[in-house]
């Protein structure tokens, strides 16, 4: 089926789309099934208004291919958030060398991206050599290094994203009682956040996708996060 072709099955918690779009939009209904929804101008001639969409569910794997892409999210415009993820400082090429020199992996990309930084900026930040993995008392160490303000909340339980770094933890059998604290630090990540865009080096280390997105792709993967550094927008 092509990636305009619809089905006209409605999503369910669908609301009028707003006509400032660009076409074509993701949608992720109240189910967490994701609809690629566009403009069709004679459908919403012949109903006589500018709210008529058609949209049609989307295929296996075609998520993935539209997140690489970072088409517009119909949530993103509903609640006012900005239409432009924050401008990344490294490209690509950038992220493949430093995973290769360095094993730079989703620590260093998550600042990298909240503070609008290069990853070698990064790294000369980091206050111990960097051995593929990073601690909260690390990410910690390296924004004062680079002189960031950051608002820290630890101890969280949360599945919210704030504005910056944030930290997540898997969940798991490492998490039962009686397993000792250490073995559940082999099962986090972290990935940086603004304004309903995400930046997650497992996915995608040099491209933002939109949070509905992100969230689609670990439907199977359950986790909560544990620390917040909050920053201001690069």
């Amino acid at each position: 089926m092509s990636l305009l072709g619809s089905s006209r099955e409605e999503p369910r918690g669908w609301r009028q789309a707003p006509t400032t779009m660009k076409s074509p939009f993701v949608f992720i209904d109240d189910a967490s099934r994701p609809f690629l929804v566009f403009n069709d101008w004679l459908h919403r001639w012949n109903k006589g208004t500018n709210g008529w969409v058609t949209s049609r569910p989307l295929e296996p794997g075609e998520i993935e291919a539209l997140a690489l892409r970072k088409l517009p999210d119909y949530h993103a415009a509903l609640y006012g958030w900005p239409c432009q993820p924050p401008a990344l400082h490294y490209m690509a090429e950038d992220s493949e060398a430093a995973s290769r020199a360095w094993k730079a992996t989703c620590g260093p990309h998550a600042i990298a991206a909240a503070c609008g930084l290069t990853l070698e900026r990064v790294r000369t930040a980091i206050p111990q050599p960097y051995k593929g993995w990073m601690s909260p008392t690390m990410v910690e160490g390296t924004l004062q290094n680079l002189r960031r303000v950051v608002d820290l909340r630890k101890g969280l339980k949360t599945p919210d994203l704030c504005n910056g770094i944030n930290r997540i933890q898997w969940e798991g059998p490492w998490l039962n009682p009686g397993v000792p604290a250490n073995v559940a630090y082999h099962h986090t990540h972290w990935v940086a956040h603004f304004d309903g865009w995400v930046l997650c080096a497992a996915y995608e280390p040099s491209q933002w996708i939109t949070t509905d997105m992100w969230r689609h792709l670990l439907r199977e993967k359950p986790f909560h996060i544990t620390h917040h550094y909050t920053l201001s927008r690069p």
